[in-house]
């Protein structure tokens, strides 16, 4: 009562949270950061480079996510883990990321590092901003959306790519990675004749999964 946790047995193998914080606890960058958050600059990205070099416009066009949302209309993507339900349990996978998994595991270790072990990823995104494009200012007013951590790792980028975060500017290198405060204006702006990639990852903390979640996971475990 003194800490207003909640407790729930532990009834799957899955990391179904125990001990579980208020969703208004939830806050998106640490130690004092306001809209940027560097975790680590010396990921190497070669490995997703190769395997991008695989992938044909077909594919990067499958998504569609152009035509669905006006405010990234000068992007494609490749989903390797979304759901539509924007749930923070039992993610799905999609099949390229069978093709990316070996490439990007290690990304994923160094988040679990950085996060531990109360939460998981819930999507994963590779984006294309294409040459001369932009992403006009928006926030995220989605409930997953702001209840994740948003990070961004540059695979293919120049100095001539601003990112803006709640009006402050930062050129992301290649093998950085940051976490965004997406709940807060932010807009990108691609001034060179090259199309700009990163590697999107959201990652929720365990207590922000839903009562309604909750209830989905129960009902696997008892009656499917």
């Amino acid at each position: 009562d003194r800490f207003d946790y909640q407790f729930e047995q532990q009834l799957s193998p899955h990391p179904v949270p125990i001990a579980c914080k208020k969703e208004g606890d939830f806050r998106k960058l640490e130690d004092g950061a306001i809209n940027y958050l560097k975790i680590t600059d010396d990921i190497d990205v070669a490995p997703i480079i190769r395997v991008i070099e695989g992938i044909d416009r077909e594919t990067w066009a499958e998504s569609q996510r152009e035509i669905r949302y006006a405010v990234h209309a000068d992007t494609q993507s490749l989903k390797l883990m979304h759901d539509r339900d924007f749930r923070h349990v039992y993610p799905t996978t999609w099949p390229l990321f069978d093709t990316f998994k070996d490439a990007i595991s290690p990304i994923l270790d160094i988040i679990e590092e950085h996060f531990g072990p109360d939460g998981e990823v819930i999507r994963i995104v590779l984006a294309k901003l294409k040459a001369g494009g932009v992403i006009p200012p928006h926030s995220d007013a989605q409930y997953s959306l702001r209840h994740c951590h948003r990070l961004h790792i540059p695979i293919v980028t120049n100095p001539a790519v601003d990112f803006f975060v709640g009006g402050e500017k930062k050129n992301m290198g290649v093998g950085e990675m940051w976490e965004i405060n997406n709940s807060t204006t932010h807009t990108v702006e691609n001034h060179s004749s090259l199309d700009r990639i990163h590697l999107i990852i959201d990652w929720a903390p365990g207590f922000t999964v839903r009562e309604e979640e909750r209830q989905q996971i129960l009902h696997r475990i008892f009656v499917e």
